[in-house]
C-alpha cells in the first residue's frame, strides 16, 4: 500500500472559438478513495495548466505557418506572406531547416500574457514539400525539447514528448484571417507526454482532441 500513483489524462474542454473533446482517466494503485477526492482540485488545475501550455504552443505554430507561404502553401487569392504581422512575444524562430519543413521555436524566458516559457519546440511538416500545411490530412510532428512554462504565481511545468497535429479540414489560419474562411479544424493526438510539475511531480498525458477555429 502507499505505492506511487501515476496519473494519465485524456483531456476535453471547450473555449470560445475552439472545440475540444476529452476524457479524464486516472490510473493508480493502493490509494484510498478519499485521497483521490482531496486531490481533485489540484488535478483539475494541473490538467488546465497542461492544456494551456499546449494551446499556446499550437497558437504559435499556426501563426508562424500563417506568415510563411512556403510552409502553408498558397491557395487561390493568396497574395503571399503578410510581412510584419507575426507577434513573436517571448520566442525566436530558427528557420535553418525550413526547406525541409522543419522549424525550431526557441523560448527566451520572457513573460508574455502572464506566462514565462523556456526551451525549444520543434515542428516538422511530414512529407514536405510534397505536403503543405494547407492540404487536408497534412500532419505536423511537434516535439517538446526541455520545454517549460511558469505562471506569474510561480507554478512551473516542464513538458517532454511528441504530439501530432493533423489538418482535418484543409486550409490554414491565413484563410481565416485574410480570406474569410468560416472555419477550419485540426486534431491533436499523442501518447505518453510527460509533464513535470515543480520539478518533482510527474504525470503522463494522452491527447485526442478535435479543435475547430472560427
Amino acid at each position: 500500500m502507499g505505492s506511487k500513483v501515476t496519473k494519465t489524462y485524456f483531456n476535453f474542454y471547450r473555449v470560445p472559438g475552439i472545440a475540444f473533446l476529452a476524457l479524464l482517466v486516472l490510473f493508480g494503485s493502493c490509494k484510498k478513495k478519499r485521497a483521490f477526492k482531496e486531490e481533485d482540485a489540484q488535478i483539475t488545475a494541473d490538467v488546465r495548466m497542461v492544456q494551456g501550455q499546449i494551446d499556446n504552443v499550437l497558437k504559435d505554430i499556426n501563426v508562424i505557418i500563417m506568415n510563411r507561404s512556403l510552409l502553408r502553401g498558397r491557395p487561390a487569392g493568396d497574395a503571399g506572406d503578410e510581412g510584419g504581422k507575426l507577434n513573436a512575444c517571448g520566442f525566436r524562430i530558427d528557420t535553418a531547416q525550413a526547406n525541409q519543413g522543419v522549424i525550431n521555436i526557441h523560448y527566451d524566458s520572457s513573460y508574455c500574457s502572464g506566462i514565462k516559457r523556456m526551451g525549444t519546440v520543434m515542428f516538422t511538416i511530414q512529407n514536405y514539400p510534397t505536403k503543405k500545411w494547407k492540404h487536408q490530412g497534412c500532419v505536423l510532428t511537434v516535439n517538446f525539447i526541455k520545454y517549460s512554462g511558469s505562471r506569474v504565481d510561480g507554478r512551473n511545468i516542464q513538458l517532454s514528448g511528441t504530439v501530432y497535429l493533423t489538418n482535418t479540414s484543409g486550409k490554414t489560419w491565413h484563410d481565416l484571417v485574410y480570406l474569410y474562411e468560416p472555419s477550419i479544424s485540426q486534431i491533436l493526438t499523442g501518447n505518453g507526454i510527460t509533464a513535470t510539475f515543480g520539478g518533482n511531480e510527474t504525470s503522463i498525458f494522452n491527447f485526442n482532441r478535435r479543435m475547430t477555429y472560427t
